[in-house]
């Protein structure tokens, strides 16, 4: 472009030389025709020629130049403005490599960073759905590929963990003492029962039969297997149907059933499908004694009483303020406490009282077995053996429940005749019934008293 821009130049200069020339050559034939001087004008004429001739010949040169000079700028023009383009894209290409480069190498950090994160998350989520097994050297192997800060929390979730499971194993160990029901209820500020209230409740004991006389049989460590196990037994039973052990007492079992824990409605049924299942339950247990014990001769039999109340009691955190008992008391504690002492008396395994017997009476077949005053309790008290459960009732029982129903109705009307004469019945429908035992005496003892007033109730000075 430089080259032809110099060319254009000195064309530019020739072309002012030859206008020169032109001008003055022009000058001069006008000169000499104003003077008249005619016979110098050919000459001058022929020279002026050749002048125009050259001047135009340099004005086409200066074109030429002109136009490759245009043409030569525009081609620089197109090469540079491709160059441009090229040199953009190729910088645009860069952006766009730095770019990804950028995004993987941050992709690279975060899966390294964020890798212990999500193991440590599936973590906390194992430990939120309650699964507390985890590996923690390995976690800590894992969360030690991140960040000093993921290693901190890391060790500081597993501090957590171990505090958890800490928390769970006391808690099982706990729970061997206290229902978690009630535990669950007292952890709930809002519980009426952290300041105590009163409540209808079932409450049932359950205790065994010359326990004296049989643990004097037996060694100390035989005599706590065999207690062991037998309380094993029992407790499933009562626990099957929703119970609330609230005591061991010696060989015995405190336990209640009623709100908030169960339906109000179905508290007694529960008791009485509970005691069944427990009789149920000793019958098998007595079997496996002699197993228990590694010996087969003078193996002893376990019998029990239960004794079912139900009634108004006081619930709530009983004891000083150093040592307190979650349990119920009242006059339907100490009523259960005195019935499961007169099963004793009446040769039966258990019996309820009349309210229990009201509130599951379309569950439970029960037999009217007598209406007494026990110790302590001033109002007369009807008191029933449940039989079991409708429909699934040996035929045997309730047969002899119609008869002792008479029995018992010839008995209050002081008829002892007739009251004799069904109980002789009673005896052949099942020999060894413990109620028509007790009866046949006190039938035999009223018939030779002359009562002049009898009233059909039963009195017991003693528990």
């Amino acid at each position: 472009a430089i080259y032809l821009l110099s060319d254009f130049v000195q064309f530019t200069s020739s072309n002012e030389v030859y206008r020169q020339n032109f001008n003055r050559i022009t000058t001069q034939i006008w000169q000499q025709y104003s003077q008249r001087k005619l016979k110098d004008l050919p000459y001058s004429l022929s020279r002026l020629e050749l002048v125009e001739d050259e001047l135009t010949s340099s004005l086409e040169k200066t074109r030429q130049a002109l136009y490759q000079y245009d043409n030569r700028v525009l081609q620089i023009g197109l090469s540079t403005l491709r160059n441009s383009i090229l040199i953009n894209r190729l910088g645009i290409l860069w952006i766009f490599l730095g770019f990804v480069l950028g995004i993987l190498i941050t992709l690279y950090i975060s899966i390294l960073t964020t890798k212990p994160l999500n193991k440590l998350n599936r973590a906390m989520t194992k430990v939120v759905s309650g699964d507390l097994d985890l590996e923690n050297e390995k976690m800590l192997s894992e969360a030690g590929s991140g960040s000093n800060e993921i290693l901190q929390l890391s060790s500081s979730f597993l501090v957590m963990v171990d505090g958890l499971k800490e928390r769970n194993r006391l808690a099982a160990e706990l729970n061997r003492y206290v229902d978690p029901r009630i535990l669950e209820e007292l952890a709930n500020i809002h519980s009426p029962l952290r300041l105590g209230a009163r409540s209808e409740m079932t409450v049932g004991f359950l205790d065994i039969v010359n326990f004296t006389d049989m643990s004097n049989r037996l060694t100390p460590g035989s005599t706590v297997k065999l207690m062991n196990e037998f309380f094993d037994e029992m407790v499933a039973g009562l626990i099957g149907e929703q119970a609330v052990i609230d005591k061991f007492i010696g060989d015995s079992i405190m336990s209640w059933w009623g709100p908030p824990f169960v339906e109000n409605s179905t508290k007694s049924a529960m008791a009485c499908r509970a005691m069944l299942d427990c009789l149920a339950r000793l019958d098998s247990f007595n079997q496996r004694i002699p197993e228990l014990l590694g010996f087969r001769k003078d193996v002893p039999q376990i019998k029990i009483r239960m004794g079912v109340a139900t009634g108004i009691v006081l619930m709530g955190n009983i004891g000083s303020e150093n040592r307190k008992d979650f349990t119920v008391t009242g006059d339907t504690v100490n009523l259960a406490s005195r019935l499961e002492g007169i099963c004793s008396h009446y040769y039966l395994n258990g019996v309820v009282d009349q309210d229990t017997h009201l509130e599951s009476a379309d569950v439970i077949n029960f037999r009217e077995i007598d209406t007494l005053c026990v110790k302590g309790i001033e109002s007369p008290i009807t008191i029933y053996e449940p039989l079991g459960v409708i429909g699934k009732t040996e035929e045997w029982k309730l047969t002899l429940r119609e008869c002792y129903a008479k029995v018992l109705m010839y008995y209050r009307q002081g008829d002892w005749a007739l009251a004799k004469q069904k109980l002789d019945q009673c005896f052949t429908i099942s020999p060894d019934d413990g109620p028509s035992k007790v009866l046949v005496e006190r039938v035999d003892r009223l018939a030779s008293s002359n009562l002049e007033e009898w009233d059909g109730i039963s009195r017991f000075t003693t528990k």
